[in-house]
């Protein structure tokens, strides 16, 4: 009972708890009591209790995983008429097995590097020393191994594997915990703060305790393949040194040549943690006492400033008070360095996918209006070079004004980009400047891949349609004098001879297709969207004038042409497509398949071909 109006009350066929005023009481009827409980009190089988689960985690971990969801329970034995089960979701693609699940939490739970007893002592390493006077460190033991492994895994999955659009983080939430790069490696973080002026994001590496502001090309999702990489406890632990009666400069400087992630401290608790402040502790290496050292400094300086009639010292009341305050001066920032690494290789002096002087076969060439470079084909990691059946005359013409027809029929229309501020893995298959370029996604390449495939197989044998007179806006198979390959296409205004312009719509380049080599297009080829999307670098205009040079034009063919890249979406046309005139898409644009991240917006400003068109909107 909770008082005399109120009750605790246990619902026998849910299993909760919760207290009823006595009013709302009511006898059950004996129709109602023939009914067996439908509740069962259990227990996980194989998992031992942590009765000091402080924070909840591993009960919220269990109601998360198991709450309202219809689970399927082995059993596997029966102790004091508790049945002990083992639990099993199997509502996903993949089953999962609950108490594994939980399991790891109650692994990692011991993993948490909790500070000894007072007058116990344990290892410690030094990481971090803050202006203010607290200390970072490490517990030595399974956990650290842990994170030294954790710590390998991630970076190495980095470095190894390109980057993709999923890895990036669109939005980046304060709390949210994430891979931030500090000094060329990756660590686990969280933001602690978004500086949304700067487009800054302060984080925190809950490892290490030192603090750094980056931007969002620094911050990736934590890999979920990596090992321990999301249930490891932070390892970084806040304390005081006891005795320390004060804190300046002196000592700042002094306490951060102590850090050494080599030699552990002996760390003796003087006194535990309170809600307003770390733990007291004592550190010692050898003849080393670590307090009575920073001790006699501070004295030391304390004097000589009472002898000069300066200070830089902060005593002992405001250095307490100084422990829980947030001070951004402490923060250490990375900035990106302005020379990015060279490319391997250098920009040729023809650009990739350049159409020939001389045509073969039944090609006609069209003469390309500035540097562009197309591609297209059933393969990507081999692209078929569909340039060289006309790559030019990239500039649109009154394509807003074809009578759409077959068009109209596919099934599911233009690919639509992502929404602004996410990110979209895309694959460049037409260059012409960088505001004027053609992408497709990465996501749907097999797909496409399979379509060419079955067009190629279709209709290589096929003869001439009798009859067919593809009209302008019309959607066909087309044969590609470049590679012998069937596509989609679009059949445009413009004609030589029996040869009509067509629109290759899942790669975005031109050629002039004879009519005996067009087909239509059955149902079947419709279902997958137009893959093509014109797209452009945001907020970057050419370094002089309005007239993007030749050079950049062929640099920017070098960065990105054939190349699987990371976009981040600025703005967004929804009213335009591939056939409108101008990008439905602006974004700023990546290359991760190097260790180090290339940003191509960047590259461009550096090597002093583009600059910013406001340069308050630059990242």
């Amino acid at each position: 009972m909770v008082d005399k109006d109120t009750v605790e009350c246990e619902f026998i066929d849910y299993g909760s708890i919760s207290n009823v005023q006595r009013v709302h009481l009511y006898d059950i009827t004996n129709e109602h009591r023939s009914i067996p409980y439908q509740t069962r009190l259990c227990s996980l089988y194989g998992l031992e209790l942590i009765e000091d689960d402080t924070d909840g985690e591993m009960i919220d971990t269990l109601e998360e995983m198991t709450s309202t969801k219809t689970l399927i329970a082995q059993l596997i034995s029966v102790e004091k008429d508790i049945p002990h089960v083992v639990l099993f979701d199997t509502t996903g693609e993949d089953d999962i097995e609950i108490n594994k699940e939980i399991g790891k939490l109650v692994t990692h739970y011991k993993l948490k590097p909790m500070l000894p007893e007072p007058q116990q002592s344990i290892d410690a390493l030094l990481t971090y020393v803050e202006r203010d006077g607290t200390f970072y460190v490490q517990k030595v033991g399974p956990a650290y191994a842990i994170l030294q492994e954790l710590m390998s895994d991630i970076n190495e999955y980095y470095s190894k594997q390109m980057t993709t659009a999923q890895d990036f983080i669109s939005q980046p939430q304060v709390g949210e915990s994430v891979c931030a790069k500090y000094d060329g490696l990756w660590y686990r973080a969280t933001i602690q703060e978004v500086i949304s002026d700067k487009k800054k994001f302060v984080v925190f590496f809950k490892d290490y305790g030192n603090k750094s502001t980056v931007s969002s090309s620094q911050l990736r999702r934590i890999p979920a393949d990596v090992e321990h990489a999301h249930t490891l406890p932070m390892q970084a632990v806040p304390c005081l040194l006891h005795e320390l009666s004060g804190w300046n400069d002196d000592v700042g400087v002094e306490a951060a040549q102590l850090i050494n992630s080599e030699h552990p401290y002996i760390l003796t608790t003087i006194e535990s943690a309170t809600e307003d402040r770390p733990a007291l502790v004592q550190l010692t290496q050898k003849n080393l006492n670590v307090n009575t050292h920073l001790l006699s400094i501070y004295e030391s300086s304390k004097q000589s400033n009472a002898d000069t009639g300066t200070s830089d010292v902060t005593d002992t009341e405001t250095f307490a008070s100084s422990v829980s305050a947030s001070n951004t001066d402490n923060l250490e920032v990375e900035t990106p360095s302005d020379t990015l690494p060279e490319l391997p290789g250098t920009p040729s002096d023809t650009p990739p996918g350049t159409p020939p002087d001389s045509p073969t076969s039944d090609c006609v060439s069209v003469s390309a209006q500035g540097d562009t470079a197309a591609v297209g084909g059933a393969d990507i990691a081999a692209m078929h070079d569909l340039s060289q059946a006309g790559a030019g005359d990239y500039v649109v013409q009154q394509l807003q004004s074809l009578k759409i027809q077959n068009v109209n029929q596919c099934q599911t229309g233009f690919v639509r980009p992502p929404e602004v501020n996410e990110f979209w893995d895309v694959f460049v298959t037409t260059t012409n400047e960088p505001n004027h370029f053609v992408v497709i996604p990465l996501s749907e390449i097999d797909d496409l891949n399979q379509l060419i495939e079955n067009l190629h197989q279709n209709f290589k044998d096929s003869k001439p349609v009798e009859g067919f007179e593809p009209q302008s806006g019309d959607l066909c198979a087309g044969l590609s004098c470049a590679d012998g390959f069937w596509y989609r296409v679009m059949v445009l205004d413009g004609r030589i001879d029996d040869k009509l312009k067509v629109l290759f719509v899942d790669y975005g380049n031109y050629d002039f297709i004879d009519v005996t080599h067009l087909r239509p297009l059955s149902e079947e080829y419709t279902q997958l969207k137009l893959q093509a999307v014109r797209a452009g670098l945001y907020n970057l205009e050419p370094a002089v004038g309005n007239i993007w040079t030749k050079e950049a034009k062929k640099y920017f063919i070098d960065l990105c042409n054939e190349k699987k890249l990371v976009a981040k979406i600025r703005e967004v046309d929804r009213d335009k497509n591939l056939l409108s005139a101008g990008p439905s898409v602006w974004f700023e644009l990546y290359d991760t398949t190097y260790s180090v991240d290339i940003s191509i917006d960047l590259e461009l400003i550096n090597k002093g071909h583009a600059k910013y068109s406001n340069p308050d909107l630059s990242y």
